[in-house]
């Protein structure tokens, strides 16, 4: 059975996935046991290691800090909520459903981790 985790949400501008691969293969690497799958050692290690070891890369910079996450790629205007409406910044491809449905997925899995912690 595949191990499921909620996806963390980090800004598309910092290109992380070839980075949480190394991250998340690399650990896997250096501490797993001899025979052991990734899902077998996921279940072991706890699926909060591994999101906690990811968490850098879910950080959006201050807009002070880096003004080009608050600018859509090849636009040169930067975000405004000023005359946004419901599901603009998806283009009404994505439904509030969907928005929720996501949501009650990262709830889900933060719970697991709860009983996987006993807490």
């Amino acid at each position: 059975m595949p191990v499921r985790t909620a996806s963390p949400r980090w800004p598309s501008r910092r290109n992380v996935s070839p980075r949480s691969w190394r991250v998340s293969t690399d650990l896997y690497a250096q501490e797993r046991q001899a025979g052991e799958t990734f899902q077998a050692f996921i279940k072991r290690t706890g699926k909060a290691r591994l999101r906690s070891l990811l968490e850098d890369l879910t950080r959006v910079p201050a807009y002070t800090e880096d003004r080009t996450y608050y600018a859509d790629w090849g636009d040169p205007r930067e975000y405004s909520l000023g005359d946004m409406g419901i599901g603009e910044c998806a283009g009404e491809v994505v439904s509030m459903t969907q928005f929720g449905l996501a949501a009650s997925e990262r709830q889900v899995f933060e719970a697991q981790i709860l009983l996987d912690n006993g807490d």
